[in-house]
């Protein structure tokens, strides 16, 4: 039997919202620079700057473009974008970062890529660095993900675990075809940590997950990236994927994970309310912070990551808001920024 063809295996999908173009380019180039045959996948979502994304996009070959003629949404962004793949594999690419050099023939080379036995995930190797920055880190590694898989699809590992190490939708390869099997896409009302969703989904019909040791992603940290700047009505963006969560799980330990994962959702919230460039009131914030922080689920959530975290900071944080003493958060965190 001859060796398998393995030209256009893998489509690229990259969800573009007013990414500078630089940046995107950077991303493309990326995947161009080792691989001209693979399907690259850009779907603009109604980018101010699309007449330039689009000139950009004319310059490769084998790029789909596909533009929003409204602003949808990454979830629905993508969901477009695996409508639209013809490749075996899928891989989902933040339009400001990067794949690896030389990372798609090493993965590609592999034998968890050949092997007869189909596998439906592949989740590799990431790398993580700030914009300005060369210093970079693993976020995880292949090997703990091929350890974890059984306890994961048997659905015994801890949530957080799971959310940290491979709920987040890059650094993997989806098997197309098991997707569309099971009718797994992104939830398109869900605008925060959609990512999380779609992999409890997956999780839920049985994938076979292996782990690879290639470095096959590099997570930049941009100053412009939506994390980075004042949202307002974020907890309410949360509390949508708490529900989604929450409909997701089967049995008391994975409900006191997930009310981990609350927890973790209502100090983001509050963060992000103290953050300068929120141009509220000290009473408007305070408010706010209060109203989160003393409905009774958050607040039982709350409590319980107090007795379970290790971190002095984080539990002097949750102390803070435990006890109420939010003018006393307010000053704190304002003055250190």
């Amino acid at each position: 039997m001859g060796k398998k063809d393995l030209k256009n295996t893998i489509s690229f999908i990259i969800p573009n919202y007013n990414t500078p173009i630089r940046d995107l380019k950077r991303c493309i180039d990326s995947i161009r620079n080792q691989d001209a045959d693979d399907e690259v996948i850009v779907v603009d979502d109604f980018s101010k700057n699309y007449d330039k994304v689009k000139k950009l996009c004319k310059t490769y070959k084998n790029l789909k473009l596909i533009h929003n003629p409204q602003n949808l949404g990454v979830s629905a962004s993508r969901n477009k974008a695996i409508g639209a793949a013809t490749s075996e594999w899928i891989t989902f690419v933040d339009a400001d970062d990067e794949i690896v050099s030389e990372s798609i023939a090493q993965i590609k080379n592999s034998s968890t890529f050949s092997k007869p036995q189909k596998c439906d995930v592949i989740a590799c190797n990431v790398y993580i660095r700030d914009e300005k920055s060369t210093k970079e880190e693993h976020y995880y590694e292949g090997q703990s993900i091929a350890k974890l898989r059984e306890e994961v699809i048997k659905q015994k590992s801890q949530l957080p675990e799971m959310t940290r190490h491979i709920g987040v939708t890059w650094g993997k390869l989806y098997r197309k075809a098991f997707l569309v099997k099971n009718n797994i896409l992104f939830p398109e009302n869900i605008h925060r940590a959609e990512d999380n969703i779609f992999f409890l989904d997956i999780l839920s019909n049985n994938p076979k997950i292996e782990g690879a040791r290639t470095v096959l992603y590099r997570y930049i940290n941009n100053s412009y990236s939506v994390t980075k700047r004042f949202t307002p009505n974020l907890f309410d963006q949360f509390d949508k994927t708490i529900f989604e969560l929450e409909k997701r799980a089967s049995g008391q330990k994975e409900k006191e994970l997930i009310a981990l994962r609350r927890s973790k959702y209502v100090l983001n919230a509050v963060n992000n309310l103290l953050r300068p460039d929120n141009k509220e009131s000290r009473g408007q914030i305070i408010g706010q912070i209060a109203q989160i922080a003393e409905r009774k689920d958050n607040r039982s959530s709350l409590l319980m990551d107090y007795n379970k975290s290790n971190s002095i900071k984080k539990r002097l944080t949750l102390f803070l808001i435990i006890h109420k003493l939010y003018l006393l958060l307010y000053i704190l965190k304002r003055c250190k920024k």
